[in-house]
């Protein structure tokens, strides 16, 4: 078995730090969550970025898991788009 990679490691304490800060304004804002119109989008807003984290931490436990490095998929989807990028320029100029 592999070492599992850095970003594991990253991805869970960002998730972790993040979810503890959202959770608490999502906490605060709960009285405000049938007030006003801005009081009711801070809370959903909020509650999305909690969700968002429990994501990110879902996520950062695959990777940890299964020692899967999305920073090399990503680079190499961007790379794949890039060129199809390129083509598809050249295509465009030479009609």
């Amino acid at each position: 078995m592999t070492f599992p990679s850095r970003q594991a490691f990253v991805m869970l304490g960002y998730s972790v730090v993040s979810l503890a800060v959202n959770r608490n304004v999502l906490v605060k804002l709960t009285k405000y969550r049938r007030c006003e119109f801005h009081g009711r989008a801070s809370y959903i807003c909020s509650r999305a970025d909690v969700l968002a984290n429990v994501a990110v931490f879902i996520w950062g436990a695959i990777v940890l898991l299964t020692g899967y490095e999305p920073l090399k998929f990503c680079t190499k989807q961007a790379s794949l788009r890039s060129q199809a990028s390129r083509r598809d320029k050249r295509l465009y100029v030479s009609v």
